[in-house]
């Protein structure tokens, strides 16, 4: 099963087309969840029908609990992390997809280094709520969750 983003246009003044991921389809998801890790690959169709590889990111289930997932492993491909809207496409298909798997939150770790990523999150309505440095790694990190 396809999921996509609403119709857009990217880059500006070509035909209108989605960002999206396969996911499988069942009703023991939305009953479960997942069964484990997954790995999404996100593509863009152009109006030819050619696809370009976006990125990817992967839920995992939240031990103890089937209403959390975690994201993790999420990445945009370096050509698209500066066109416009790109970002906020990607997380709204994360979002997405955690939905269609049954889920009400998610949640995330991410290096407060990454500039982009935190901006990213935080206009995704991500809310980042605990802070730490990681002493095995010397990597400042933030803990965000966000509602779906």
């Amino acid at each position: 099963m396809r999921i996509q983003t609403a119709k857009q246009e990217w880059p500006v003044g070509t035909n209108r087309h989605a960002m999206f991921t396969e996911v499988p389809d069942g009703e023991e998801y939305k009953e479960k969840g997942l069964n484990g890790r997954m790995t999404f690959r996100v593509q863009w169709e152009g109006s030819s029908g050619d696809l370009t590889e976006m990125g990817q990111f992967t839920l995992e289930p939240f031990p103890g609990c089937c209403g959390i997932v975690v994201s993790t492993a999420s990445y945009l491909n370096e050509k698209q992390r500066g066109q416009h809207n790109v970002s906020r496409w990607f997380h709204e298909l994360k979002e997405m997809t955690a939905k269609h798997f049954g889920y009400k939150v998610m949640i995330m770790s991410t290096q407060l280094r990454n500039i982009p990523e935190v901006v990213g999150a935080s206009r995704a309505r991500w809310r980042f709520f605990h802070y730490f440095r990681n002493s095995r790694t010397d990597n400042d990190i933030g803990i965000a969750i966000k509602d779906i």
